[in-house]
């Protein structure tokens, strides 16, 4: 979590004015819908750190939710005007991993045990954060980035989906082949789930989803087609071995045989049945193994390091 916390700090401009928050209740009042939206999304969100914080008990977790959602809906309501109008499953995603980078450990369980004790306090930032202010200001640096890059739009993600189908084409013709037995419009259907925020959403694993958000925040949607399109040849490989086991150009992805599944595909000898596997399993298997935690930490950030050196390269040459 350091890492990060210290990227997000080198990425936005540090300040430490505050922000507007005294009329948080008449900004979610204004707003129902757009409050219920980001409910729903916090109230499945923040499980991943649940290990981080010690939270073994669920009360906790959703103690800790209350809290990143006062911290969100502030966040948003200082966001640019043009910014607030659009909100979609997946936004808050990236803010979890901020938030959670910049908690201090030491004092949540006083916390959460005060707001368990007294739903109607007031959450003080004061004790969530060393720096609360500072935090604030990073996070709204980043929701503007990120209007800016997606539009908080789902058309900028079902580019990078498509880009991810040429990718596969060009670079895994063996995978493409099996895929192929799906439509190519609904193979970017089923790929959208694994471009929102390359793939947040399909991990429960803090360190691996540190690394995501960075690519998300750092990346293009070339570069997030490309890391994607790596993942997706991987853990197809890593999900359904036999149907890759004659391909001699299958050295490009040698981290498989650093990655465990306690169980893969059986053979089958329908290939659309299979290709819809991949489609919908493959990756999110893969990335939420704690055993594989550490590999693909390592995969992606080579993957990031090196992408313009690898996208220049035929896969013959790996």
């Amino acid at each position: 979590m350091k890492n990060f916390r210290n990227f997000i700090a080198r990425s936005f401009k540090s300040s430490t004015a505050p922000l507007q928050n005294t009329k948080y209740h008449e900004y979610v009042t204004l707003n129902p819908k757009l409050y219920r939206q980001i409910q729903v999304d916090v109230n499945r969100g923040l499980w991943r750190f649940r290990s981080l914080f010690q939270l073994e008990q669920q009360e906790m977790c959703q103690m800790l939710q209350r809290i990143f959602l006062r911290y969100f809906i502030l966040v948003w309501m200082n966001l640019p005007p043009e910014s607030q109008d659009n909100y979609f499953q997946g936004v808050s995603d990236l803010f979890e991993v901020v938030f959670a980078s910049f908690m201090d450990v030491s004092k949540i369980q006083l916390i959460l045990s005060a707001l368990q004790f007294n739903v109607n306090a007031e959450i003080d930032f004061e004790l969530v954060f060393a720096q609360p202010n500072r935090v604030f200001n990073y996070s709204v640096q980043l929701g503007t980035l990120m209007h800016e890059k997606t539009q908080f739009g789902y058309a900028y993600y079902v580019k990078i989906a498509q880009q991810v189908v040429k990718d596969l084409k060009q670079y895994d013709p063996l995978l493409y082949s099996i895929m192929g037995q799906v439509p190519e419009q609904v193979q970017e259907g089923m790929l959208l789930k694994s471009t929102v925020n390359c793939g947040l959403h399909m991990t429960d694993l803090c360190g691996l989803s540190t690394i995501l958000a960075w690519c998300t925040i750092e990346g293009d949607q070339a570069v997030q087609a490309f890391i994607i399109q790596n993942l997706i040849s991987v853990s197809a490989r890593v999900y359904a071995p036999h149907y890759f086991d004659s391909d001699e150009r299958d050295q490009l992805y040698k981290i498989k045989g650093k990655l465990i599944l306690p169980k893969v595909a059986e053979p089958k000898n329908d290939y659309f049945e299979i290709a819809m596997e991949i489609l919908n399993d493959a990756l999110n298997i893969v990335l939420s193994s704690e055993d594989n935690e550490e590999s693909l930490m390592k995969y992606i950030t080579d993957l990031m390091k090196n992408e313009k050196t690898y996208k220049k390269r035929k896969i013959e040459d790996y």
